[in-house]
């Protein structure tokens, strides 16, 4: 069975308590116990805890009996992002999704907040595919096209705001 190797020690960073630091590395072995297949948060990583809409915290408040969950996925998100290796247990999101499903569990998430959890993730991540994704830094296919077009584009292939575009070079003339 999966579990969780040690406690959440986080402190806040801002005011609105919406970005938080962890203050020790967070550890979750993944499938049977000692399989060696572990996901380590490290320390220092800084997460938002369960990306709840604030229309539904009075249900489902940023942290709760699922906080370890949330910190792994968003870890695992933050691993996908376009540039990073991805990490060798959740090398897709829809994988990184199941693996906060089953660490739900593992917190002792009841049954239907872990379904809805894990179907909002789910619903956002169909979603997110289709809207420009600045909060992972990834580009957009519409962001690459844009990019492509030259100097004068107004975003980069990094997906950064701001950032300077390179056109390609253009092969030496024969």
């Amino acid at each position: 069975m999966s579990r969780f190797t040690g406690e959440l020690t986080i402190t806040q960073l801002d005011v609105d308590y919406r970005t938080w630091r962890l203050e020790q590395p967070l550890v979750y072995e993944v499938g049977d116990e000692n399989s060696g297949h572990m996901i380590e948060v490290h320390k220092l990583f800084e997460t938002d805890g369960a990306s709840v809409p604030r229309i539904f915290w009075a249900l489902l408040p940023t942290w709760g009996k699922y906080s370890r969950a949330a910190v792994v996925h968003d870890y695992l998100y933050n691993e996908l992002r376009e540039g990073t290796e991805p990490h060798p247990e959740a090398p897709t999101r829809q994988r990184a999704d199941a693996i906060f499903l089953e660490a739900m569990a593992v917190c002792g998430v009841g049954f239907m907040t872990r379904w809805i959890m894990w179907a909002a993730v789910r619903v956002f991540d169909s979603w997110h595919c289709r809207r420009p994704a600045r909060w992972l830094g990834r580009p957009t296919s519409r962001s690459r096209r844009r990019s492509r077009r030259g100097p004068n584009s107004t975003s980069s292939a990094s997906g950064e705001p701001g950032s300077p575009i390179r056109p390609k070079a253009e092969p030496p003339a024969r």
